[in-house]
């Protein structure tokens, strides 16, 4: 695929990206072919299961920042809810992160049972299923508790919270190893978030040959101290943008938990990390072949057919949605002859052909047919047709 060609022409497909390395939760790579939809899904919730992970975080009498004030909650508090959510999303800087989520309604587990509005980034899902199935919330409230008491600004934290992990929840599974797991995970996003953890590898000299490998993620962590620390920590290297930095090593969070938590956790581990370890964009192009992102995008479709009420369905969601948008946004025509790129032309055949009745395949037959009666060219009602496309991006995100 020609350079030009790669380039995504949309900001904010960029900040995706770059929040989805430091998240784990976005198109990041890997090669691997779409897997079907192999189980029924499921009914609709009894509970979703929430723990907070920020200090003196607010439940309110209302669906807004400026709704009264129930109670403060610490961080490893729990809260149960139905999995209400607000209509619109409010943004809200937490940790010096800015996010953009809706309020849950949520009841605080407590005798006193209080119920209010929490603001999406001040907690993480942890459990979404039937009540006998939940996870025992003695354990959950006591790495949570664990996890407060550590400094998140703090590299060392990471070790503190690995420790725990390996000591109490080695043998755990199911739901439980799956909540375990989204604790652990989301405290060493916070990390990387806030520790400043770019400024242990800004001073090393990196080789071209170090860039390769770090891509490749086979760089060899054990040639010093501080990288021993790193690794120790529960990070890898990663690279973006001509630097290398520490990021949340969710290989070692797949061995981990991969044996242990539900099947639809074990497929949401081992997709993410195929993605990761292949990323799907560098440096604001798309690093693979345009038929390879259209398999990934399937994945998360029959993915998300599959298991409806995955606790983590917005970021899965995400990723299905995001595929469409490059294959109908993405810089898909020559600037001079005002024609799609071939590379483009071939994977929309690829898609008609494989995919026909998934979402995507409906997507790109809508753009193509307008295209066919536009005389294959860049139109003004081309880029009108992209423009709203982009516009109601969020409609496939809700």
């Amino acid at each position: 695929m020609q350079q030009s060609a790669r380039t995504v022409a949309f900001a904010f497909l960029m900040a995706f990206t770059f929040a989805a390395c430091g998240s784990g939760g976005q198109p990041e790579g890997g090669s691997t072919t779409a897997t079907e939809a192999s189980q029924p899904a499921s009914q609709q919730p009894e509970v979703y299961l929430y723990g907070t992970f920020y200090d003196a975080v607010l439940l309110r009498e209302t669906p807004d920042l400026k709704g009264k004030v129930v109670t403060r909650l610490p961080m490893g508090s729990f809260l149960e809810g139905s999995g209400e959510r607000s209509k619109e999303k409010t943004e809200a800087t937490l940790g010096g992160i800015t996010w953009l989520e809706p309020f849950l309604k949520a009841t605080h587990l407590t005798p006193d049972q209080q119920t209010g509005w929490i603001h999406g980034a001040t907690v993480e899902t942890v459990y979404v299923g039937p009540r006998a199935n939940s996870p025992n919330l003695g354990d959950l409230t006591k790495f949570g508790s664990h996890l407060a008491q550590l400094d998140v600004k703090l590299m060392g934290s990471g070790e503190k919270a690995w420790a725990y992990v390996r000591q109490h929840h080695a043998a755990a599974k199911g739901p439980l190893a799956d909540a375990i797991y989204m604790m652990l995970e989301r405290y060493l996003s916070r990390i990387e978030g806030e520790a400043n953890l770019y400024t242990l590898t800004e001073s090393m000299e990196w080789s071209d040959q170090d860039y390769e490998k770090v891509y490749k993620n086979n760089y060899d962590m054990t040639q010093s101290a501080p990288l021993k620390a790193i690794d120790a920590a529960g990070f890898r290297l990663a690279t973006a943008e001509g630097m290398i930095f520490p990021v949340t090593d969710r290989k070692k969070l797949l061995d981990f938990f991969g044996k242990n938590v539900t099947p639809g956790m074990k497929q949401y581990l081992e997709q993410s990390w195929l993605e990761l370890a292949q990323p799907s964009m560098s440096d604001a192009h798309i690093a693979i072949e345009l038929e390879e992102l259209a398999d990934r995008g399937i994945f998360w479709e029959n993915f998300n057919a599959a298991y409806p009420y995955f606790a983590r369905r917005d970021e899965t969601i995400e990723h299905e949605s995001w595929v469409r948008l490059v294959m109908i946004n993405g810089l898909v025509f020559d600037e001079e002859t005002k024609a799609p790129y071939a590379e483009y032309s071939k994977a929309w055949a690829y898609i008609m052909r494989k995919y026909p009745d998934t979402k995507l395949g409906k997507a790109v037959a809508e753009f193509t047919q307008l295209l066919v009666a536009e005389g294959n060219k860049r139109t003004p009602k081309v880029e009108a047709y992209q423009t709203e496309y982009a516009k109601n991006y969020d409609r496939d995100t809700q």
